[in-house]
């Protein structure tokens, strides 16, 4: 991607310690580069360059169904839950 395509608040995949994860975009780094949330995990995560990011990130597949897990770092106080698929429908 290129720094001008970037987006303040957008979910991302980026290349995080050696793998690609989700990653959100919280505000940009007086440092250059952006702070961001990796939500596979909840850890803060330092973006340097725009060279990191592999697109945006869709949880969604062309169904309108979920093709990722509930994502800690967008639910607060939340650490681990299971959800049955029979009682969660979730609609883009």
């Amino acid at each position: 991607m290129k720094k001008n395509e970037v987006k303040i608040g957008e979910r991302y995949l980026a290349k995080v310690s050696g793998s690609v994860s989700p990653v959100r975009l919280d505000a940009e780094s007086p440092y250059g580069g952006w702070d961001g949330t990796n939500l596979d995990t909840g850890r803060q995560v330092r973006i340097k360059s725009a060279q990191r990011l592999r697109g945006e990130f869709n949880p969604y597949k062309e169904d309108g169904t979920m093709s990722v897990a509930l994502v800690p770092a967008d639910l607060p106080g939340l650490r681990q839950c299971s959800f049955s698929p029979d009682l969660v429908s979730v609609q883009p």
